[in-house]
């Protein structure tokens, strides 16, 4: 009789243990994924319980994305002087004239996209559906943005806005190649704006004749968001410049300014 108890208390002791192992080591799994997929406890139960894979296999096969080994710094003009290059590079095999770099409309465009960033909710994950749209802070729109920053000399505008993601060419761990990787997030960029009608649309427009172009990034290096303004520029008739003159008409300013003392209003 002794020796039954005994072995009947054997056995519930290795049941408690078996319990606990699979409790804790579970519970190891479900905490220490990464949720760059967004997945649940269940759906993971759902996953791999039927799949009798190891805990090193759930990990590995689910932990997809993390920041590289060394954290680089990136070269914000760098990426921005590469969107300049290879969306001159577009116009170029079409035969249309080079757009000339515009400092102050660069300064915008680099405010709109560091506003679209911060209105995302850090911190990014691959699964995450990137939102960018041409309004930005209270409502304002491209031309609104531009006048915000005293940009009045133009009669003709255009933009666009897009985004990249270092992870689209390198792997978990690895340490970034510095102009490599600029010139990756930039022509992941302008591949992506010549792929959409719309946005290639303003690139090859031939009227365009200036562009700023402005790059913010996340706090994890991971995403990059960019906006393009383009504008044909003016020597008169715009909002506080000269009023345009033309022998045999009064001096004039575009709709809905007046000349007022050869200024307009």
């Amino acid at each position: 009789m002794r020796y039954y108890k005994k072995r009947k208390l054997i056995k519930q002791v290795v049941w408690v243990i078996v319990i606990l192992l699979v409790y804790f080591n579970w519970n190891f799994v479900t905490t220490y994924i990464v949720d760059n997929e967004g997945y649940t406890a269940e759906d993971l139960k759902e996953k791999y319980t039927d799949k009798k894979e190891s805990l090193t296999q759930v990990v590995e096969e689910t932990f997809i994305y993390d920041e590289p080994a060394v954290k680089y710094e990136y070269n914000i003009q760098l990426i921005e002087q590469e969107i300049l290059h290879l969306t001159n590079k577009e116009r170029k095999k079409e035969g249309l004239t080079l757009l000339k770099h515009h400092d102050p409309v660069s300064y915008a465009a680099r405010k709109h996209s560091e506003w679209l960033m911060a209105t995302y909710n850090e911190p990014f994950s691959p699964s995450d559906n990137i939102l960018i749209f041409h309004e930005g802070k209270d409502g304002t729109e491209p031309v609104d943005r531009l006048n915000n920053d005293n940009i009045y000399d133009f009669d003709m505008s255009a933009e666009n806005v897009g985004s990249a993601t270092s992870f689209e060419f390198y792997s978990p761990g690895e340490i970034p190649d510095s102009e490599k990787d600029e010139k990756e997030i930039a022509k992941n960029m302008v591949n992506g704006w010549m792929n959409s009608p719309g946005h290639r649309e303003n690139i090859l427009t031939p009227e365009l004749e200036e562009i700023g172009v402005g790059i913010a990034i996340d706090s994890k290096n991971l995403l990059f968001i960019g906006t393009q303004n383009f504008i044909r520029m003016v020597e008169c008739g715009y909002e506080t410049g000269p009023c345009c003159e033309e022998e045999g008409y009064y001096p004039s300013c575009y709709i809905p300014l007046d000349c007022t003392n050869n200024i307009c209003e």
